[in-house]
């Protein structure tokens, strides 16, 4: 009887296992198309209320001058880090989505201005994600600072039949109307009103990398 127990089991744990052999086990989820994103050439670091409020046109070539200095700055620290934006982004996005129990897979396309493509290509999945980092840096509510991580982009969903199933604007630690979508983000490391990031090249990119994880997962949680 024992014996006979025991082959039964065997029997049943066998077609068990011939049975989940069959049926392969698949990940839960969607596939998600993400085309390369396109990054803006430069990097940005604006002010919210700047000179020109309170002073006019003087106050607007002061705005222009400082900006262009703070953006020269923040690129040579950029640049003397090799820190590469398209790739972070690209990086984070992707584990922006599977932490959602999404399956992105990259689809590559050329990208040479910071703009949507006219018309999706050729791709495979349950939706296709096209993002566009309009902006990244370090931005301040006045030229007096603080200045910290900020990074904005435009994204647009696609369904199978090529209708739009989001069309949106997420923005972190900045306000960027008409768009709704604001979150907060990292609000370290901070420059003063000096603002020199190629003095301290690894902490202004871990700023505007921190920052580009930030927004990664607040387009991750537009998906529809």
């Amino acid at each position: 009887m024992v014996v006979g127990r025991r082959i039964l089991l065997l029997v049943v744990l066998l077609a068990g296992c011939a049975e989940q052999a069959r049926t392969p086990t698949t990940r839960g989820g969607r596939t998600i198309a993400v085309l390369t994103p396109a990054i803006a050439r430069e990097p940005s670091a604006p002010t919210i209320l700047p000179w020109s409020a309170p002073f006019g046109t003087i106050g607007r070539f002061v705005d222009l001058a400082q900006q262009l200095g703070r953006e020269e700055s923040l690129a040579t620290a950029i640049t003397v880090k090799r820190f590469r934006v398209r790739e972070r982004f690209a990086a984070h996005l992707g584990a922006a989505l599977e932490s959602k129990g999404e399956r992105a897979v990259m689809t590559p396309v050329a990208r040479f201005d910071a703009e949507h493509l006219p018309r999706p290509p050729a791709w495979n999945g349950d939706l296709l994600l096209d993002v566009v980092v309009e902006e990244y840096g370090y931005a301040a509510p006045t030229p007096d600072g603080p200045f910290i991580p900020f990074a904005v982009a435009s994204l647009r969903v696609f369904r199978r039949d090529g209708s739009r199933a989001v069309d949106d604007r997420v923005a972190v630690n900045v306000p960027r109307p008409p768009s709704l979508t604001f979150v907060m983000g990292p609000r370290e490391p901070r420059f003063g009103a000096d603002f020199a990031p190629h003095t301290d090249p690894a902490r202004a990119v871990e700023g505007i990398d921190a920052a580009l994880r930030a927004l990664a997962f607040a387009v991750a949680s537009r998906l529809p």
